[in-house]
């Protein structure tokens, strides 16, 4: 499905951004997973060092307020240099001050080249483990409390930090 965001926009355009997918059951894995393609227009140059800021792919996030606090996501950039996307792991936990963001080495992406892409949890009483997969490939896994909450929302396309698109921008992201 293609998505796109706007102009002057953070979010793609259609359904919300955020939408109930589950309940938060102990002793359930859950799996979702995503085909990616970024079309042409996902190159941008913002000329500043924002340009190094993650825009978000796809991911859950544990209760409807846990966007920044309990979520998992894949994260796009694009790199000006290299004429590449690159893609990274992002973590939030309320119990950490701050989100951990990791770039996921060997895996730049030409425009228009199509990426696999997993996210896999695991609720725990205690924990919730996950483990984020790029073709196949195991970039990291980790465990976090499991929050007091019943329900997981998904996220989808966005871009930013705290920079909006500064053109039109899509991708297809389909569901395998």
């Amino acid at each position: 499905m293609k998505k796109t965001i706007l102009k002057h926009t953070h979010y793609a355009i259609g359904l919300s951004a955020f939408s109930a997918m589950g309940l938060m059951a102990a002793g359930t894995s859950y799996t979702i997973s995503r085909r990616v393609k970024f079309n042409p227009n996902c190159a941008y140059d913002l000329g500043n060092e924002d340009q190094k800021d993650w825009n978000k792919v796809f991911g859950v996030c544990f209760g409807a307020r846990g966007i920044h606090k309990n979520s998992l996501r894949f994260g796009w950039r694009w790199n000006t240099q290299k004429q590449k996307i690159e893609l990274s792991t992002i973590v939030y936990r309320e119990d950490y001050e701050k989100p951990s963001r990791k770039e996921i080495k060997d895996f730049e992406l030409d425009l228009n080249q199509w990426v696999d892409l997993d996210l896999n949890f695991t609720v725990d009483i205690a924990c919730t483990f996950y483990n984020f997969t790029v073709n196949g490939r195991t970039v990291l896994y980790g465990a976090m409390p499991t929050p007091n909450v019943f329900m997981f929302y998904g996220c989808g396309f966005y871009f930013g930090g705290n920079q909006k698109a500064p053109h039109c921008m899509s991708a297809q992201i389909d569901r395998p």
